[in-house]
């Protein structure tokens, strides 16, 4: 009997471990990305991201993802320009680079509208954004999972749902 005890207690004590070192990495980058608690350092927030991510977790991979194109965002496009994004399946629209970066920190947040509209970004390659259709495919996906519909069709249409 004791054996089957171990065999199951250390098992998921070690998952729980490692769930709260996602957790406690997470909110190290999270703080370094915002300048919460800490100087604000998008370097070691990568790094912290990047850390979680090789733990596993799906929300640091994507946070690594939007960082990256905010950074491009910040040294790429001056607050005055503004990139344009038309897509053939009605999709258009015109973004200020602060109404690009207000949508990306939307993204960060969950919201399943601002993750479809740079699914649409990264599928098609607008302005500064290449296209890179595996960064599209998971941007979908977490629009899914937030509830949209339209994500849920795009997932449906290139066969990844």
């Amino acid at each position: 009997m004791k054996k089957l005890y171990l065999l199951v207690v250390v098992p998921l004590f070690l998952l729980s471990s490692s769930s709260a070192e996602i957790s406690r990495l997470k909110k190290l980058a999270y703080s370094y990305e915002n300048g919460e608690g800490v100087a604000k350092n998008l370097d070691k927030a990568k790094e912290f991201y990047l850390k979680a991510a090789q733990l596993g977790s799906k929300d640091a991979k994507l946070s690594l993802t939007l960082l990256g194109l905010e950074e491009s965002v910040g040294n790429s496009v001056s607050v005055g320009n503004s990139v344009n994004i038309k897509s053939s399946n009605s999709f258009n629209i015109e973004f200020s680079a602060k109404e690009l970066k207000e949508t990306i920190n939307k993204a960060k947040k969950g919201d399943k509208e601002a993750l479809y509209t740079l699914a649409v970004v990264y599928e098609n390659g607008y302005g500064i954004v290449k296209k890179d259709r595996l960064k599209a495919i998971k941007l979908y996906k977490k629009a899914y999972e937030f509830g949209s519909i339209k994500a849920k069709k795009e997932l449906q249409i290139i066969g990844e749902l």
